[in-house]
């Protein structure tokens, strides 16, 4: 239809907004236009509208786009932080389609990112700070987090050890005015 084919131009201008808003009306006339249908569901998803993009793509399931479908919704899942709905997703998709290079990369990459998003983490940071009063912190940060069994629940705990010294001309200043 010209609608279809005016939003498929907007789509490829990269009018995200334009697409997301009115393809899901052109969509309702059509809804056996597969095309349409992702371009819609990735506009939605790359404008923030995460809810309806995933109802965009779950109706892509059982058609020949269900591979670039599955890759958009674990995306949706990364860019939300659920990397614990998103690494099943990645995981499908190389199963099932891991001859296609262009689904292959990126699952590749998303699966990487939930893997690394879903481990423990230990930081250790170095803090070396000094303000105009010429006093200077030195120490240590060591922050430690993890998933509990609500994988959407981030924990954490922080430890941190600073020493603070001052210049013998400001140690001075700071008696001199406290008298």
């Amino acid at each position: 239809s010209p609608a279809a084919a005016k939003l498929m131009d907007e789509y490829s201008d990269g009018d995200y907004w334009v697409v997301g808003s009115d393809g899901q009306e052109v969509l309702k006339m059509e809804p056996d236009n597969d095309a349409l249908r992702l371009a819609v569901a990735d506009s939605l998803a790359w404008t923030g509208r995460y809810d309806e993009a995933i109802k965009q793509y779950r109706m892509l399931a059982d058609t020949p786009l269900a591979g670039k479908a599955a890759l958009g919704m674990a995306d949706v899942y990364r860019w939300s932080g659920r990397p614990d709905l998103a690494r099943p997703l990645f995981e499908e998709i190389l199963s099932i389609r891991p001859a296609d290079p262009e689904i292959t990369g990126e699952a590749t990459d998303g699966l990487d990112w939930a893997k690394r998003a879903l481990r423990a983490r230990t930081d250790l940071r170095r803090i070396n700070k000094s303000d105009s009063s010429s006093v200077k912190q030195r120490g240590y940060q060591l922050d430690h987090t993890w998933r509990g069994s609500d994988p959407a629940v981030r924990y954490g705990i922080s430890l941190a050890s600073s020493r603070y010294t001052m210049s013998s001309a400001a140690f001075e200043t700071l008696q001199h005015d406290a008298t």
